[in-house]
């Protein structure tokens, strides 16, 4: 296809990494996530205007959404992880300063009380770090004000997790124990660490909108969206649900909704390819796919959140979507997923612009061996 082109310069802008030092993208670590310059990259490629509408269908903790609120263009954005929506939802609102450091205060001159433990997360966390975790979960839970009470949970999550043996690899929690800070100590610096972010973070008037909401359902209005900017999950690549148990069973007493993620790490038998999913697909792409009930439900999925964003879209609108293939390590198969993607986009209607290869790496085995090379791609669709 002559709309291929490599943009290796991009690759370290659809990950992460660039948000770990800025203040408020950096309030809950999204490995998943891409960075705020990927954004601001996209918005000034679109030429988005204040009076514009873009939507994040899979808005992880937010950066897209945080991403306009800096630019002051309105912004709508869904997930179904229950810590994704809430770290989204304490990340976009507006805050009073002084108010935070008086609450602050208070809840860290509390004198401790000892609480029942959840014994299952001792696991994960010292005994003493995980009496000190409830014991401020409970004071947290006491304040009345929801956006007071939200920020201090979502700075304990962070402190929490600082002090944990827990490190996240790939899908999968390793657990190592180690000598960790005092939690009262590092949930006292987030705190203040969050409160300062907040005075260094300029920000313009818009509507910022973040709920619970699967993509291939959106709760949107036909032709209502001027851009989509966003990053649907990889096929077998990440067990979302997996790898934020603990912040989502300890903190936020939730589980993930069912979703688009609701399949990955999963078995799945007896699912049947859409006949509008084989009608899209190139035949060598089909029979591939065809082989993997994940893949199968994956297309299936990919193919329900496209046809929504057409819906949504206005005429003329534009998609920026960054996907990664999937590989079936034990076959040695890889299911391109720009391919999969742009094909199913054209057969809902929009136009591929382009396919942006931004990453390439070898895949391994289970052994470390390298094998074949895999890609993340930026799809660019108009409608």
């Amino acid at each position: 296809m002559d709309k291929v082109k490599e943009r290796l310069d991009l690759g370290k802008v659809v990950t992460f990494i660039p948000n770990k030092n800025l203040p408020i993208y950096n309030w809950l670590y999204f490995k998943e996530g891409f960075s705020r310059d990927f954004v601001f990259l996209i918005l000034d490629e679109f030429h988005a205007k204040e009076n514009h509408i873009i939507l994040d269908p899979f808005c992880g903790c937010g950066t897209t959404l945080l991403a306009c609120k800096q630019r002051g263009i309105n912004a709508i954005g869904f997930d179904v992880l229950p810590i994704a929506v809430f770290s989204s939802r304490v990340k976009i609102r507006d805050y009073e300063t002084e108010e935070l450091k008086l609450y602050a205060k208070e809840i860290l001159n509390k004198k401790f009380v000892r609480y029942e433990i959840p014994k299952r997360f001792l696991k994960y966390f010292s005994k003493y770090i995980l009496e000190d975790i409830i014991f401020f979960k409970n004071e947290i839970n006491k304040i009345e004000d929801e956006k007071i009470r939200d920020f201090m949970l979502l700075a304990l999550i962070n402190a929490s997790m600082k002090c944990s043996y827990v490190f996240k690899d790939g899908g999968v929690l390793k657990i190592k124990k180690r000598n960790v800070a005092p939690l009262r100590e590092m949930f006292r610096r987030q705190v203040l660490k969050m409160i300062k972010d907040l005075s260094n973070f300029e920000k313009k008037e818009c509507e910022i909108f973040v709920d619970f909401g699967d993509a291939r359902n959106l709760k949107i209005e036909d032709e209502t969206i001027d851009f989509i900017i966003t990053s649907p999950p990889y096929l077998n690549k990440i067990e979302y649900t997996k790898v934020y148990e603990i912040e989502e069973e300890l903190f936020l007493s939730e589980k993930a909704k069912p979703s688009l993620r609701s399949f990955i790490g999963k078995e799945i038998k007896n699912v049947k390819i859409l006949k509008d999913v084989e009608n899209a697909l190139n035949k060598s792409l089909l029979e591939k796919i065809s082989r993997y009930p994940n893949a199968i439900a994956y297309a299936n999925d990919i193919y329900l959140s496209i046809k929504e964003m057409y819906r949504v879209c206005k005429n003329y609108s534009l998609a920026a979507i960054v996907i990664g293939d999937g590989v079936f390590v034990e076959d040695n198969v890889i299911i391109e997923a720009d391919k999969l993607l742009a094909d199913i986009a054209s057969f809902c209607g929009f136009n591929v612009k382009e396919i942006i290869i931004v990453n390439k790496r070898f895949y391994t085995t289970p052994k470390r061996i390298k094998k074949g090379i895999i890609k993340e791609s930026l799809i660019i669709l108009k409608k």
